[in-house]
């Protein structure tokens, strides 16, 4: 079974996307900040994650070059999930609603 971490800030929105992922035959781990995130990645090695931008003590882009930077987790896929706005979202970030038809099959593509 694949592990996807879910890392945001929002209850609501970790909520959303754990029900979405776990309905999908995944198991889901949470983590509200990326400093948390870096202990469930080195404790749990998941197969994705898929996190916020905004988060209090460490942030989704800090959180992202942490991953990339590292040579254990460098390979990690890395899913941004963000209500930042469209025209402020560097190029390759995910920009669309992140609803059942379109998420489900980039997180298969990802695991």
């Amino acid at each position: 079974m694949s592990t996807v971490l879910i890392v945001d800030d929002s209850q609501t929105l970790r909520q959303m996307l754990s029900e979405l992922l776990q309905n999908q035959g995944l198991k889901v781990l949470e983590a509200t900040n990326g400093i948390e995130a870096k202990e469930q990645i080195l404790s749990q090695s998941p197969d994705l994650v898929i996190t916020d931008l905004i988060m209090p003590e460490m942030n989704g882009y800090e959180l992202c070059r942490w991953i990339k930077g590292e040579p254990t987790t460098q390979h990690l896929p890395v899913l941004i999930c963000s209500t930042k706005a469209k025209n402020t979202i560097a190029t390759g970030e995910c920009v669309k609603e992140p609803t059942p038809i379109l998420l489900s099959p980039s997180i298969r593509r990802s695991c």
